[in-house]
């Protein structure tokens, strides 16, 4: 008798020191799962601070730095856009994201003008897995860690200034400077590497500037800056490239738009 008391009293004690042990692990874990956010919505809600160095029109370097107390699992999009931010400021926080078309190049690596005054803004992607570490699409940071990553990018406005290290850019969303799905998805193929930039860069200025083949491969460029001489912007693999590649871009998105409508059909029962 005194011993079932004694195992009773046992069990008594216990059990609340279970159950709290048992929370405590629960919690501790769940403590430890790192939240999921979008990129720009992490932005947004004050969670990173994301700054991106424009180099060039073609390469950039992005941080990310965590303002969170918990770690984040951030999604990334498929593509993304640089602008410079005297653009918003001088429009009332309005983007400048129209064409500037076939105006006259200074035969640089962007296609810059010296005339108009203003940068170029540029679009690319994050591309796969390893530099921000994770798997291919997003990427884990701890609070108050400091991510780094080095990014390809294309120039979005033909004829504008190259993009320099001293001018201030803001990583936007791709659809705040253009909203040609085709412009969109070059910028990611480009990010991921698996394109030819330079062509990707003469199919970005066909799409979003409005530019024709002949025309980009009529363009010319200067040896050098100080150089009287000039040469073909593009050679004539390169056009035959960009031109292949815009073919391939046109018919994915002519088929993801063909299976969007199917799935919209097969679930309204007609």
């Amino acid at each position: 008798m005194r011993v079932s008391r004694f195992v009773l009293l046992l069990i008594i004690l216990l059990v609340p020191a279970f159950v709290c042990a048992e929370e405590n692990k629960i919690g501790g874990s769940a403590a430890k799962q790192p939240v999921k956010v979008g990129l720009f919505e992490a932005i947004d809600q004050g969670l990173i601070e994301a700054k991106i160095v424009a180099k060039s029109s073609l390469d950039g370097r992005v941080t990310v730095r965590s303002k969170a107390d918990v770690p984040l699992q951030i999604q990334l999009p498929e593509a993304f856009a640089a602008v410079p931010l005297y653009q918003f400021e001088d429009m009332g926080g309005g983007l400048d994201s129209g064409s500037s078309g076939g105006r006259g190049s200074r035969g640089d690596r962007g296609g810059s003008s010296s005339g108009g005054g203003q940068n170029q803004s540029s679009g690319g992607g994050f591309g796969g897995s390893s530099g921000m570490g994770g798997s291919s699409g997003m990427f884990n940071i701890a609070p108050e860690h400091i991510i780094r990553q080095d990014v390809k990018m294309v120039c979005l406005e033909h004829g504008k200034k190259e993009p320099a290290r001293h001018i201030a850019y803001e990583l936007r969303p791709i659809e705040t400077v253009s909203d040609k799905k085709e412009v969109q998805m070059l910028c990611n193929l480009v990010g991921s590497g698996a394109v030819n930039q330079r062509a990707a860069q003469a199919a970005v200025w066909h799409y979003a500037n409005g530019m024709s083949w002949e025309e980009l491969a009529n363009k010319r460029g200067k040896v050098r800056i100080d150089s009287p001489f000039t040469v073909p912007y593009f050679t004539r693999e390169q056009m035959l490239y960009a031109m292949n590649l815009g073919k391939k871009v046109e018919e994915k998105l002519a088929e993801k738009k063909e299976t969007k409508k199917e799935k919209v059909i097969g679930g309204s029962g007609e």
